[in-house]
């Protein structure tokens, strides 16, 4: 009877361990997903990040460009103004011109 009892006890206690072997097993393997999620998603952010550092680069010589552009232009009404300013004061010599000879 007492080695029924022991015979028993030792099929429960296997029955436990197998049951905490599959547990194991089931966490290793959650685990391992994990890991691997987590490998994943910073890749993906590495990769994210270059693509937006590329954009930026891409940005600062948009920005650049922008402001040769605005450089060349203020140049350019400058110079308009300067001819605006010569005729006009063409224009006023003139007037004065024609008054003196009335």
């Amino acid at each position: 009877n007492r080695i029924v009892e022991l015979e028993k006890k030792q099929q429960e206690s296997q029955c436990e361990l197998d049951k905490s072997e599959q547990e194991r097993h089931n966490v290793e393997s959650e685990l391992s997903k994990t890991q691997e999620d987590y490998a994943n998603s910073k890749e993906e952010a590495r990769e994210e990040i270059e693509r937006l550092k590329n954009m930026l680069v891409g940005c600062e010589l948009d920005i650049d460009g922008l402001r040769k552009e605005g450089r060349a232009l203020k140049r350019k009404v400058r110079r308009k103004q300067a001819k605006v300013k010569t005729i006009m004061t063409e224009l006023d010599g003139l007037e004065k011109l024609c008054k003196v000879q009335e």
